[in-house]
């Protein structure tokens, strides 16, 4: 899993695009409290060509946003995983600025 925060005005709806296919748009948070007691709506949309664009979109967004990435001492993983060995990445702009050099995370 990868966490990226925003660096433009903030947009209250919550998307998701799952498997290509898969996309909802709504006000819904992760929590009990708005799926039970808010009167909260999302739309769910199976439609590849929606999702297509669900994702493009997406993947604009990250040219404004900088990926949060813990340094190896505050890295969380499961006990006995080995420490992952690669090279940590500050932002979107830095991974697609790599010049000649490989992109393995782009």
């Amino acid at each position: 899993m990868r966490i990226f925060e925003w660096n433009g005005t903030m947009l209250h709806a919550k998307t998701a695009v799952t498997d290509g296919r898969w996309a909802r748009v709504g006000s819904t948070n992760l929590n009990i409290s708005s799926w039970l007691g808010n009167c909260e709506l999302d739309a769910v949309v199976e439609n590849e060509s929606f999702a297509r664009e669900m994702e493009e979109m997406y993947l604009q967004d990250l040219t404004n946003a900088t990926e949060i990435v813990l340094d190896a001492k505050q890295k969380v993983r499961a006990p006995g995983e080995p420490p992952h060995r690669h090279p940590m990445m500050t932002s979107v702009a830095e991974r697609r600025t790599c010049g000649s050099r490989s992109c393995p995370y782009w």
